[in-house]
């Protein structure tokens, strides 16, 4: 079954771009930040919101302070692969960071149902969860240049070797399956800032200062960054000052009038949510089923065609 699930996330990941490359050729784009970086190539309509971010990381580094809210592996990932293509460096970037994105997002797919196999010993429910999760509302998220879909990959792979490792008939396995768990574990981390919750601890080593030698005058007024002397008792102070001071993220911060649209986009999972745990998943589900998958097909469409133009749908 394998094999099935492969083709399925495959063939749902061709439909996600060739209706997004379809829709930004059709639709004016809204902003075109992701143009002006790296020209009027067609995946350019895959690299825009936090794609913008991602594409200019892996062409110059983190040249900003808030370019530091997004995590180093998978720009690097992409810098490195497109560094193969004969390509001009703007373009096979793009094809890189794509590439990168939808194999990683297949190789999920797959790893999540050898999980659900292992865990929950139902074939039928674990190639099921796979197919939805080929399907999700994020849809557009996976296939674009963003860190999604290597995140989800490192995540259910260190999952499954974690599941795999207490089942383990022999310690030698179970322990290589623990080194590769750990490993799968570290990548995470270094791919997004939840990957850290993956592990009970994460080794993270903050640099706190850089002496620049003769480059910088004696006499030279140098002011520290508010989260610089946070960082000891914190080592996440600065992740959490950029948040915060450039995109307003903090608790309960969204709850302003101003994200009622958003929240009626949400309520209809949230009412099938709510109506799925009121009882046990039975045959007399089937009609949830369907409208689950209904919604998932919806916005699956519905971010395949606002995506690409930039115009905000989430």
């Amino acid at each position: 079954m394998e094999h099935r699930v492969v083709a399925f996330a495959a063939a749902s990941r061709a439909c996600v771009t060739l209706l997004a490359l379809a829709t930004s050729a059709i639709v004016t784009p809204y902003d075109t930040s992701s143009h002006l970086q790296v020209g009027a190539s067609p995946l350019a309509a895959l690299s825009n919101w936090d794609g913008v971010y991602f594409t200019h990381i892996a062409l110059h580094g983190y040249d900003f302070e808030h370019f530091h809210a997004f995590f180093p592996l998978y720009p690097l990932l992409v810098r490195w692969l497109a560094r193969l293509l004969p390509l001009q460096p703007a373009s096979a970037i793009l094809a890189s960071g794509w590439f990168v994105s939808n194999v990683s997002f297949v190789l999920s797919a797959l790893f999540l149902y050898r999980l659900g196999r292992v865990v929950l010993q139902d074939e039928a429910v674990a190639r099921r969860a796979a197919y939805l999760f080929c399907v999700a509302p994020s849809s557009i998220f996976m296939s674009a240049v963003y860190s999604e879909s290597l995140m989800c990959l490192l995540s259910f792979s260190g999952l499954y070797f974690l599941a795999r490792h207490a089942e383990a008939p022999k310690p030698r396995r179970a322990f290589r399956d623990l080194v590769y768990c750990s490993l799968l574990f570290g990548a995470a981390s270094a791919t997004r800032s939840n990957g850290i919750l993956l592990s009970s601890m994460v080794p993270y080593c903050p640099s706190l200062f850089q002496r620049f030698g003769g480059e910088v005058s004696g006499n030279a007024s140098m002011e520290d960054r508010s989260w610089c002397a946070e960082v000891m008792p914190n080592f996440s102070a600065m992740y959490m000052f950029i948040q915060s001071e450039y995109w307003n993220v903090g608790l309960f911060r969204y709850y302003e009038l101003k994200q009622i649209p958003n929240f009626l986009l949400a309520a209809p999972i949230i009412v099938l949510s709510l109506h799925a745990l009121q009882g046990k998943a039975t045959s007399g589900l089937t009609i949830y089923g369907r409208l689950v998958v209904g919604y998932f097909l919806l916005y699956t469409v519905l971010g395949s065609v606002l995506f690409p133009s930039f115009y905000p749908w989430t």
